[in-house]
């Protein structure tokens, strides 16, 4: 797994941002498909389903025009005088007078033995051949007197002309002063056909035939290009309702009408197919799902400027932050942090400013030890070594002389011991005061070197003009000291 580790804060927010709102989107985005998917399916079913009406009603009204001229023919007296005469030219007259196509209209008629009078064609083909078997098979209630039903028949060839191809027989029964017959009119069930139900139902069609003997499904006709064909034959299963189908690259959904096996066989299974393409449902959806990205891309790319606005605000305090914790790394302690903010960061910021300046009391507390004396507050062993250091290179330099005057207070041990220590500190900030005020001249320092010990630099100061400070010193111990109504008698040596 490969981790992405991004340097910079304002980087990481930014990132987990943009994450999130793709995350939001991509979800959002899936769940729009999906449901466009379902309604082009929804509309493709329902597309189907009123194709399959429009088909279905398409047989049957076939089936019912030639019942109603069954029965006009019933009435009419030239047809019924055609018919006991058993002339073809005069049927196909009286067929015209009823204004039905003659051309595609047979008239059969028979008698009570089946078949002893003759088939009597109507149209243009006159070859007749046996119908013993078929009629047999379309009479049901004949022996028994009942009123015949008009019955649709689905044939491998024409039973008048003998020509090849699968046909949809329409079958009406037909009686002329009580003779009963049947007039008959076939449907090529071929692609011309099926283009035409296609311009009425809009969607593609197939009648598919499955034989017993046959491995698969076989395609008799089709409005489907001869490639698709084989691969509707090949994935047809015909036990579904509805399928769904991949043909030469493009979804499919699917209904199917089902007839009789050729001939009235049993085994064998016909259906007329009905498709629709999904893709085609989704089509007008396109646009809608490249605006719907368009619209994500754009969202992400303002929401990523005001991710990168909004973090760099939340960043720059922070980096200003780590620049004032630098310089305090390294001691430097006089720049204040001055980030104004009322949020958290200001919080931290004012924060940050109180721990500098901690910081740099603590510092200069501790510098002030390390170099002043705590009790008089005198510059220390350490500081006056530094001092002198520095008078003697800078006399060298001029060629100047440089004095130092030490020393001692007399009978102070003497005055610890009897009135204690703390009285003895307290001492000795008032001889430090003295000798400050009384002694010091300008650029002379003076300094505690520890318990009584004192010593004054004197730069640019040479040997007689240290006596003479040291005789000061000596006159300002003349007089006593008074302290707490205590009057001490102090010497300096």
């Amino acid at each position: 797994m490969i981790h992405l580790r991004l340097p910079r804060l304002q980087l990481r927010l930014v990132a987990i941002c943009l994450s999130l709102l793709f995350a939001v989107q991509a979800g959002g985005y899936l769940l729009i498909h999906r449901s466009l998917e379902r309604n082009a399916r929804a509309e493709v079913d329902t597309r189907l389903g009123a194709a399959a009406e429009v088909a279905q009603r398409l047989f049957a009204e076939r089936q019912v025009e030639l019942h109603r001229l069954a029965d006009r023919l019933d009435d009419d007296i030239y047809f019924v005088n055609a018919w006991h005469v058993g002339s073809a030219e005069r049927l196909a007259a009286a067929l015209r007078r009823s204004q039905a196509d003659a051309d595609a209209v047979q008239v059969l008629v028979l008698d009570a033995a089946l078949g002893t009078r003759a088939q009597v064609p109507v149209g243009r083909a006159w070859t007749v051949p046996s119908w013993k078997d078929w009629l047999g098979r379309i009479e049901p209630g004949r022996d028994s007197g009942a009123r015949l039903s008009p019955r649709i028949e689905l044939l491998d060839s024409d039973p008048l002309t003998g020509r090849a191809g699968l046909r949809l027989w329409i079958a009406a029964p037909v009686r002329a002063s009580g003779d009963a017959g049947w007039i008959t009119k076939a449907v090529t069930l071929d692609d011309a056909l099926l283009a035409r139900m296609r311009d009425l139902a809009h969607t593609e069609l197939a009648v598919l035939v499955r034989r017993p003997q046959a491995p698969g499904w076989e395609v008799r006709a089709a409005t489907l290009p001869a490639g698709l064909r084989a691969a509707l034959a090949e994935q047809w299963a015909g036990d579904d309702a509805a399928q769904e189908l991949k043909l030469g690259g493009a979804g499919y959904r699917s209904r199917f009408l089902a007839l009789a096996g050729i001939g009235g066989k049993a085994d064998e299974r016909t259906q007329i197919v009905l498709l629709a393409s999904v893709d085609e449902a989704l089509a007008p959806y396109a646009a809608m799902k490249w605006t719907l990205a368009g619209l994500g891309v754009l969202g992400l790319a303002v929401f990523g400027a005001g991710a990168w606005l909004t973090a760099r605000r939340i960043t720059q305090p922070l980096r200003e932050l780590a620049v004032s914790a630098r310089r305090l790394s390294v001691g430097d302690y006089e720049e204040p942090v001055t980030l104004k903010s009322q949020d958290e960061i200001g919080e931290l910021a004012q924060a940050f400013e109180t721990m500098r300046q901690a910081v740099s009391q603590r510092e200069a507390e501790i510098r002030r030890l390390a170099f002043r004396d705590a009790l008089t507050d005198l510059p220390n062993r350490e500081q006056f070594r530094q001092d002198l250091r520095r008078a003697i290179a800078a006399s060298l330099a001029r060629n100047a002389a440089c004095s130092i005057v030490m020393l001692d207070l007399d009978r102070f041990k003497h005055v610890n011991d009897v009135l204690g220590h703390r009285f003895g500190d307290r001492l000795l900030k008032i001889v430090a005061q003295k000798l400050r005020d009384e002694v010091l001249g300008t650029g002379d320092v003076l300094a505690r070197l520890g318990g009584d010990e004192f010593v004054i630099l004197l730069p640019r100061t040479d040997a007689q003009e240290a006596m003479a400070t040291a005789q000061r010193i000596l006159r300002v111990f003349e007089r006593p000291l008074t302290l707490d109504d205590n009057t001490v008698d102090l010497g300096a040596g």
